[in-house]
């Protein structure tokens, strides 16, 4: 949990998150040429940082291709709106906004980039539960979205 006061991560981390994390710093973490005990971190930490090198069957998956701005603004603009996003009911409405603005949509050109860049997935891609409230007693719709 992120505590408002305080930073969400160590200062010693500053350089492998710096840029979106695809800074020099990050590239030689995953390819496991940084020397994570010189970071001063603590024991765990080093040892998570290690963990996080790519294997040789990750490395073979790496494309070294980013989605540029305009890619990510021209898939927004053939993009219903009115279709969700993802479980959370997030709607394509904030997408199309994001895209408009320079900074944002560049940030999420490279959002949508990164797991294609490192070949890494988040768990919680991986499953989704969709659930639906009776609006009406006994009239269950579930094949209207």
């Amino acid at each position: 949990m992120y505590i408002e006061e305080r930073p969400p991560t160590p200062p010693a981390f500053d350089g492998i998150l710096s840029d979106h994390g695809t800074s020099a710093t990050a590239d030689k973490l995953l390819s496991g040429d940084l020397d994570v005990t010189s970071l001063g971190l603590g024991k765990e930490a080093e040892e998570f940082l290690r963990l996080l090198k790519k294997t040789p069957e990750e490395k073979k998956l790496s494309i070294n291709s980013r989605m540029s701005r305009e890619a990510f603004r021209q898939a927004m603009k053939v993009t219903d709106e009115t279709t969700s996003s993802s479980a959370s009911g997030v709607h394509y409405t904030l997408w199309k906004a994001i895209a408009e603005k320079d900074d944002l949509a560049e940030m999420h050109s490279l959002m949508l980039s990164l797991p294609f860049m490192h070949g890494f997935k988040c768990n919680r891609w991986l499953r989704s539960i969709d659930c639906m409230l009776e609006k009406k007693e006994k009239v269950r719709k579930i094949h209207v979205m």
